[in-house]
């Protein structure tokens, strides 16, 4: 028996976590760092399960982290799963990114109005012209929610990239900067 995409997007992710599909919450953060995901459980009391990823449901907040590990083509697997489900309401990544702006500064919050895709994965959902803009009422919620912390958001473009050790390129960081480019990261617009 053939199984039709969404039946085995649907198993992939209940493989990848070691969790049920119905356990996923309608809020989900995803991350790219144990430390996060562990920080989270502790903090929320939620339940945690392992498989290729690791997945916490905090049930009282509504809301699911997921450890997807690194790496564009695990970041594309995990929104591509993501994707399918029936009740999610929205996905916000947390992670890390390289400042290019001399504006930031370690430890700021920075909530991407826009991306340029200079990675590979994308081109397949996306033609390249196209950055990848997010959700304004999503945007909204997140600058709020760092603001009611007493901290100032650094909104603006980033850069995405597939590509390793970028910093030690003069000539594309200065590219960068001439581009009013933000900061750049490795996993947002999958």
């Amino acid at each position: 028996m053939l199984l039709k995409e969404h039946e085995y997007i649907r198993q992939t992710l209940e493989r990848y976590t070691n969790c049920k599909l119905e356990d996923i919450c309608e809020y989900v953060l995803i991350t790219n760092f144990k430390k996060y995901i562990h920080c989270f459980r502790d903090k929320s009391k939620g339940s945690y399960s392992e498989g290729n990823f690791r997945i916490v449901n905090a049930k009282d907040f509504n809301c699911t982290m997921i450890d997807f590990g690194i790496g564009s083509p695990q970041a594309a697997l995990i929104i591509n799963c993501l994707a399918y489900l029936d009740n999610l309401k929205s996905v916000i990544m947390l992670g890390m990114c390289g400042g290019i702006d001399d504006i930031l500064e370690i430890g700021d919050f920075v909530i991407p109005s826009a991306a340029i895709r200079g990675e590979g994965t994308s081109r397949h959902y996306l033609p390249m012209e196209f950055p990848a803009i997010p959700a304004s009422s999503v945007n909204l919620f997140c600058i709020g929610g760092v603001r009611k912390k007493g901290l100032t958001p650094r909104c603006g473009i980033l850069y995405t990239t597939d590509r390793r050790l970028w910093e030690f390129d003069e000539e594309f960081v200065d590219y960068l900067r001439q581009q009013r480019v933000l900061a750049i990261e490795m996993e947002l617009v999958h």
